[in-house]
């Protein structure tokens, strides 16, 4: 059995929903849940998530920005990797990273021409755990 299985399927969160300690905490939300998983990223002072949903949703990657900054967030398994949009058109087709005539690596941001994409942190998390952190506003829902 996967270790948060039983905390995933039930309806608490936090650390009363994983060791029922501490209060029960709760959710007013409707837009997102508490235990969606999400990509967070800061940069700049500024901070959002996409949900891994709108990744599977968008069958690809998602463009969006961060402050003043344009981002890219492209799938990796169950998480995604971030970059500075580079500024011209990027498509993810079959897992593949394709712009400016060239492929990319998802995952490391280099080209097959060995450009390089310039890549932020980001983390993977439930949602209640990245707005405790960073507000209610810090989510690209769309």
């Amino acid at each position: 059995m996967e270790p948060y299985e039983r905390y995933r399927n039930g309806d608490e969160f936090g650390l009363y929903g994983m060791r029922g300690e501490g209060p029960r905490r709760s959710w007013e939300r409707e837009d997102i849940s508490a235990k969606e998983v999400v990509i967070g990223v800061e940069h700049g002072g500024v901070a959002t998530a996409v949900p891994i949903a709108r990744l599977e949703a968008s069958e690809g990657l998602v463009e969006t920005s961060l402050g003043d900054t344009d981002i890219i967030v492209v799938p990796t398994g169950n998480g995604a990797s971030v970059f500075v949009h580079p500024g011209f058109e990027v498509k993810l087709d079959d897992g593949v990273l394709h712009g400016d005539r060239t492929t990319w690596d998802g995952v490391s941001g280099v080209a097959a021409d060995g450009r390089q994409l310039d890549r932020l942190p980001a983390r993977r998390l439930f949602a209640f755990a990245w707005q405790d952190a960073h507000g209610p506003n810090a989510f690209d829902i769309e």
